[in-house]
């Protein structure tokens, strides 16, 4: 039964995933801790896909409950899954984007994952600990934080572990796409992907596909960047994960901008923003539907709506807007919130010019 669900899990099926691994538990003897604790959170992994992020912590709350506060014998394998038990809090608390809750976490304990933590462990904890700077830095990708994904990779390459590989290449790439280093942003993305299919890994399929779009958007490719699109939505409509849906929404929306079709960037951008909202948390890259949004509220002359976007994307859940764009939609808000109407469209049109240069729009 643990087996059938690692498959359902690999391949998108996450619901019938927790049955099978719930089936587990029911053959489990109490006295087997570790076991239990591992079935215990392989559920919480797929309440974290899921975006239930509550069940998640619970979840996790009774995977350390059957492992228990005392190591048990063989010691090693007791610390293995204690400390794995962390790492995917850890996963859980960065997607949820409750940064507190995370910092204090990794801060608590770090010595014992430290000092116990499996070769493959050290990788995924240099994983959580670029996460944990990158969400700091309103996902903004820092030398420091950088510095970790790196060091990650290296180390990964000494690990015989396909799926490790896939994600933490995939982390490096995606490190690199925040960094505007978009040439070694594809090539790892790209490698990733390989990874990925080869191991049948649907979720990191998912991730790849998504990214890579985001790239040849930033690079201004419309062909590719629809190519992608098109794949990274078919793979999310199969593992049914609204936040890429709604990525590969907004990616073909700047596709039908930059195409001149304003109807459907309209009802493209519209359903990526429908997708992110019926989620429990803000999706921090909503700049991907927003600033088309933006564009076509501009060319109809609609400038309420298009400050109301506009204010969108300077919301503390999303990622920090470049600098010059910041400046630019500040002064275009101060404007229109001051009765200078006409300063505010003039300022937003100008911000449309550096926005297009770097794939925003």
């Amino acid at each position: 039964h643990e087996g059938l669900g690692d498959v359902l899990n690999w391949t998108g099926q996450h619901d019938e995933a927790i049955v099978a691994y719930q089936q587990a538990l029911l053959r489990v003897p109490q006295q087997d801790r570790i076991r239990r604790s591992r079935l215990h959170r392989k559920c919480g992994i797929i309440e974290r896909l899921q975006y239930r992020f509550q069940e998640g912590q619970v979840t996790y709350d009774l995977a350390a409950n059957a492992l228990g506060d005392d190591p048990t014998d063989p010691l090693r394998d007791w610390w293995r899954e204690w400390v794995q038990v962390q790492l995917e809090r850890m996963e859980l608390l960065y997607f949820a984007r409750d940064l507190a809750r995370l910092a204090a976490l990794v801060d608590r304990v770090r010595p014992d994952v430290e000092s116990w933590a499996e070769p493959v462990q050290r990788v995924s904890f240099l994983g959580r600990l670029w996460s944990l700077h990158f969400e700091r830095n309103r996902l903004v990708v820092s030398d420091e934080a950088h510095g970790y994904i790196e060091a990650a990779f290296k180390a990964c390459q000494e690990l015989d572990d396909l799926g490790l590989a896939a994600i933490t290449q995939f982390g490096l790439g995606f490190s690199h796409l925040w960094r505007g280093e978009l040439e070694e942003a594809e090539e790892h993305l790209g490698q990733a992907l390989g990874l990925a299919e080869q191991s049948g890994n649907v979720v990191h399929q998912m991730l790849c596909l998504t990214y890579l779009t985001t790239v040849q958007r930033k690079k201004r490719q419309v062909g590719p960047t629809r190519e992608y699109a098109d794949r990274s939505l078919a793979v999310a409509q199969r593992v049914g994960s609204a936040d890429y849906l709604g990525m590969a929404e907004a990616n073909l929306s700047w596709a039908a901008w930059r195409d001149g079709d304003l109807a459907d960037t309209q009802a493209r951008a519209r359903a990526a923003m429908d997708h992110w909202r019926r989620q429990p948390r803000r999706y921090p890259f909503e700049w991907a539907a927003l600033w088309p949004l933006i564009a076509v509220a501009y060319s109809k002359d609609d400038l309420p709506e298009a400050m109301e976007r506009a204010r969108a994307l300077l919301d503390p859940s999303q990622q920090r807007p470049p600098t010059v764009l910041k400046g630019m939609l500040e002064e275009a808000i101060h404007a229109w919130d001051t009765g200078q109407a006409e300063s505010a469209r003039e300022i937003l049109r100008q911000a449309m010019g550096p926005a297009s240069e770097m794939g925003y729009l």
